[in-house]
């Protein structure tokens, strides 16, 4: 007797161990379980196991970003021990950061870094160099306080063409700003999107690898097309915020280290527009639309300027110049070498313009946040939920359980009831209707969740029978058993 009911009782230990089971990853499979304590994100990791890694060109202009705004002196490794020690300042920079923000400084760090070296981005140069770098932006903001008066505007928020001015005032005390160009715009500049990368492009024979950087063998030794190569290690150097040379391509495809295998990871489908820009420089530069290697430098440096000229104008980093019809981009290259010029709006048109896409407008409920990260819920007519995540620049004052008012501009052009990766161009809380039922928001979710907890429910008691179905058969077996002695 003693046997069977530790048989029963082992198999209703079993049934509660796979209820729980079954409870708990319900559980976790929900939104509101989402492990908003990770924030990996916010300290640009690229590897969450034991040997965690981090972009350091992003986490290099997020720690200037912390120091800016701080009036600190923490060093990168700093930031990286603050992630995985959890200590203050992990806290401290969480409070502070800011994703725009810090994509912003990149590009005045990288504003700075031209005129100081012969280079294409901040990121590239040695640790010394990013010192001096990083000191000079930090004078800028000391000047940018003084002439505004206002400790709440950033330098970073400010035109390139503006900061240039501060950069001058910078490098000679005696340099008057020219007062009319330094006008707050309170553009809301936009997030860039990075290029994909594809691991799986890089699984290529030797023989492909080889046509990819354009090259090929000869008389026992490669060769490569440099003036074709150079194009692609421009485009390589945009998508990378690097600074590669045909000569480093070159040993890369050689030697097949890791050079080789990030340069094939990315698409090049605007090397198009890349060269018919460079062309265009070059006939604004030298007349001549060819030009040769040994000045592509020159005008790839001039490009980045016209870049930062695309940026003033329209306010969003993701408008590219090599984008651009020929027409606007004649009217750019009027501007940089005539910087009173004005470019013809009617050409120019307006960032929405460009980007294109439908706008999308409403109202809903904030269920998420995490540093610029956000998800916002809203209710069609029907009771259906929209759920749209997305990024936001002024997401300071926003919480959890707001209710808001929303934009942002679909590229995809249809109607879906989920978006993921959109960029807001407004979020707004707004006083929440009379009768608001936030429960409703959740409906959809809540409906399937009773419904697994029923479904739960009766595995439960079903399974409970069994038990007792067991046990009461087994009595029944014992008593005749029993009668039969």
């Amino acid at each position: 007797m003693t046997k069977r009911k530790s048989i029963i009782l082992l198999i209703i230990v079993v049934l509660i161990i796979i209820s729980m089971g079954i409870v708990i990853r319900i559980n976790l499979s929900t939104e509101k379980q989402k492990n908003v304590d990770d924030n990996s994100e916010l300290f640009y990791v690229k590897e969450t196991d034991s040997n965690t890694s981090f972009d350091e060109k992003k986490l290099k202009s997020a720690t200037v970003y912390y120091n800016s705004i701080t009036n600190s002196k923490v060093s990168l490794q700093d930031i990286e021990d603050a992630y995985t020690q959890k200590n203050d300042l992990y806290n401290d920079y969480l409070k502070v950061y800011n994703e725009y923000y810090v994509e912003a400084v990149r590009d005045s760090l990288d504003l700075i870094a031209r005129r100081e070296y012969d280079c294409f981005f901040y990121s590239e140069l040695t640790e010394e160099q990013q010192g001096k770098i990083d000191n000079i932006f930090y004078a800028e903001q000391d000047l940018v306080n003084a002439y505004y008066n206002d400790d709440s505007i950033m330098l970073c928020d400010l035109k390139n063409s503006q900061q240039l001015e501060f950069y001058n005032e910078y490098k000679n005390p005696d340099y008057v700003i020219n007062d009319e160009n330094m006008e707050v715009s309170g553009i809301n500049k936009m997030l860039l999107e990075y290029p994909n990368f594809h691991e799986e492009y890089a699984d290529f024979s030797d023989e492909k690898i080889l046509r990819l950087f354009h090259g090929r063998e000869k008389n026992g030794s490669l060769e490569f097309d440099e003036d074709e190569l150079a194009k692609f290690a421009f485009y390589y150097n945009l998508l990378t915020e690097s600074d590669v040379s045909v000569e480093n391509l070159e040993t890369a495809c050689k030697e097949k280290n890791d050079l080789c295998y990030d340069y094939l990871g990315y698409e090049y489908w605007f090397l198009d527009g890349l060269e018919k820009s460079l062309k265009m420089i070059s006939f604004y530069e030298n007349q001549t639309a060819d030009y040769d290697i040994s000045d592509i430098r020159h005008l790839e440096k001039i490009y980045l300027c016209l870049q930062e000229i695309v940026n003033d104008y329209y306010g969003d980093s993701r408008i590219m110049f090599y984008e651009l019809s020929a027409d606007k981009r004649e009217e750019l290259c009027k501007a940089y070498v005539d910087p009173t010029y004005l470019m013809n709006e009617s050409i120019m048109g307006n960032a929405s313009q460009i980007i294109g896409g439908t706008k999308i407008s409403g109202h809903g409920l904030i269920t998420y946040k995490s540093g610029n990260n956000v998800i916002i819920r809203h209710k069609r007519k029907n009771g259906e939920i929209l759920i749209v995540e997305g990024k936001y620049k002024d997401i300071e004052g926003l919480s959890v359980g707001d209710y808001v008012e929303y934009s942002f501009h679909d590229n995809c052009n249809y109607s879906t009831n989920k978006y993921n990766g959109v960029q807001f161009e407004e979020i707004e809380s707004q006083d929440k209707p009379k009768n608001f039922n936030e429960e409703s928001y959740y409906a959809p979710e809540q409906a399937a969740k009773k419904n697994r907890m029923i479904d739960i429910g009766a595995l439960i008691f079903g399974s409970a029978c069994i038990v007792a179905m067991v046990v009461y058969f087994r009595k029944i077996n014992n008593q005749i058993e029993e009668g039969n002695k």
